[in-house]
C-alpha cells in the first residue's frame, strides 16, 4: 500500500500489517472451527463455492469489515487475494456502492491446474482439478462484480480472459545493493534455490533438484554445488538433501537477501504455482543470473535466452548451468535482466499504474 500513500491517499489496512485496534479486531476474528466445518460442507454440495472460502473469513470478520465501510467514506475498497472473496460476496449482499478493486495477485485456478497436472496420485489429481475449475468460475464472478481486477502477471490475466483486468507487476525494493564481481572466474560455482520449502510447488522443485538434477550434474562437474535456503521443509526433504553429495541445506536465515547474494546462479524449477515468483525478482535484483522453468519464467517480463534462461528437463538445466560457467555469460544475463527489472518492476512504475487504476474507478 506504499504506492497509494505516495500518491496522497490515506490507507486503512484491515489485516495484520497494521497494529491499530481495528486491524487487531479484524485479524482476531478468524472463523471458528464450526464455521470452517460448515464452509467445507457447503462447498461439498455447491458447485458455486470453493473449499478455500470460509477458511479465512468468518462472521465476526464480516461484521468488522462492514462496520468500517459504513462508518467511513472510502473512495475505493481494495481486497487482496482470492482468500477474501467472501468479503466481496458480503459487499454485494449489503449493496455497498463504493468501487471495489479486487487484487487477485495471481490466478489461483492456474495454480491448482498446474498442481493437478504435476500430481502423481490419482486422487490428488482429481481433487485439485475439480477445485481448480470451481475457483476459476468464482474468479470470473470476481471480475464481473468488481470495478477492476488486478494481477501481477500478464500470463495469469490472459489465462482468465477478464475484460476489466489490469496487470500491476510486483515492485522490487532496491535498497539492498552489494557490488559483486560478475566477471570473476570461479572453479566452484554455487547454485541457490530459495523460498518457503514447505510450500508444495517449492518442495516439488527441491525434490527435482535433489533426485534428478544434482546426481546428473555431479557426474559432469563434481565441484558445482546446490544450496537450499528458506524456512520450513519436511524431514524427508531435508534428509534427501543431506544424503546428496553436492546438495547442502542452509534452511532459514535472518537476512534472505544477504544469504542469496553469496551464490553465483539462482535456479527456479517450480512447475506448479502461478503469478510471479519472488525468488526470480530477488535474484535478479542482486545481479544473479536465473535459470527457471517455463512455467515460472512465463510469469515475468524477462526475455528467454537473453535475460533469463528457461529449462524444461534436467538436461536443459545442466546445459544452462554449464553455459553460465562462463563469467561473461553470467554477467551478460544478469545485467540485461537487471536493466529490465529497473524498467518494469520499480516502485515508480507501480505508482503510475495505481494512479491510472484509481482514476478509472473513482472518476
Amino acid at each position: 500500500m506504499t504506492a497509494l500513500e505516495s500518491l496522497g491517499y490515506s490507507v486503512d489496512l484491515l489485516y495484520p500489517e497494521k497494529s491499530d485496534s481495528t486491524s487487531n479486531e479484524f485479524h482476531a476474528s478468524r472463523p471458528s472451527f464450526g464455521e470452517m466445518f460448515f464452509s467445507v460442507l457447503r462447498a461439498a454440495v455447491s458447485p458455486d463455492r470453493s473449499f478455500q472460502e470460509g477458511i479465512f473469513v468468518g462472521k465476526n470478520c464480516k461484521k468488522v469489515f462492514l462496520k468500517c465501510i459504513f462508518e467511513t467514506s472510502y473512495d475505493a475498497i481494495i481486497l487482496v487475494t482470492f482468500r477474501l472473496v467472501e468479503l466481496l460476496r458480503t459487499a454485494i449482499k449489503s449493496q455497498i456502492a463504493t468501487p471495489i478493486i479486487f487484487d487477485l495477485v495471481d490466478a489461483f485456478s492456474l495454480n491448482y491446474q498446474r498442481i493437478a497436472q504435476n500430481s502423481k496420485k490419482s486422487f490428488a489429481k482429481l481433487a485439485y482439478s475439480v477445485e481448480g475449475k470451481r475457483i476459476r468460475k468464482i474468479e470470473k464472478m470476481v471480475a464481473q462484480k468488481s470495478s477492476k481486477t488486478l494481477f501481477v502477471s500478464l500470463k495469469d490475466a490472459r489465462f482468465l480472459k477478464m475484460k476489466n483486468s489490469f496487470v500491476v507487476p510486483l515492485n522490487v525494493n532496491f535498497d539492498y545493493r552489494e557490488e559483486k564481481s560478475l566477471s570473476e572466474k570461479k572453479d566452484n560455482l554455487k547454485v541457490v534455490f530459495h523460498g518457503n520449502l514447505s510450500y508444495k510447488p517449492n518442495e516439488e522443485a527441491a525434490f527435482f533438484i535433489v533426485n534428478e538434477l544434482a546426481p546428473k550434474m555431479e557426474k559432469l562437474d563434481s565441484s558445482l554445488s546446490f544450496h537450499f535456503v528458506g524456512r520450513g521443509g519436511r524431514k524427508i526433504l531435508i534428509s534427501a538433501i543431506d544424503k546428496s553429495k553436492n546438495c547442502h541445506f542452509i534452511g532459514e536465515v535472518s537476512d534472505i537477501m544477504n544469504e542469496v547474494s553469496k551464490y553465483d546462479i539462482s535456479i527456479c524449477p517450480t512447475k506448479s504455482g502461478a503469478g510471479t515468483q519472488n525468488k526470480i525478482l530477488e535474484s535478479v535484483s542482486l545481479k544473479i543470473p536465473v535459470i527457471a522453468s517455463d512455467e515460472s519464467a512465463s510469469g515475468t517480463y524477462f526475455i528467454p535466452s537473453k535475460e533469463i534462461l528457461v529449462s524444461r528437463t534436467a538436461e536443459d538445466y545442466i546445459n544452462n548451468i554449464l553455459f553460465l560457467k562462463s563469467p561473461l555469460q553470467r554477467k551478460g544475463i544478469a545485467e540485461r535482466a537487471f536493466k529490465k527489472l529497473e524498467r518494469v518492476y520499480s516502485p515508480e512504475v507501480t505508482e503510475k499504474l495505481w494512479r491510472i487504476i484509481l482514476h478509472d474507478v473513482t472518476k
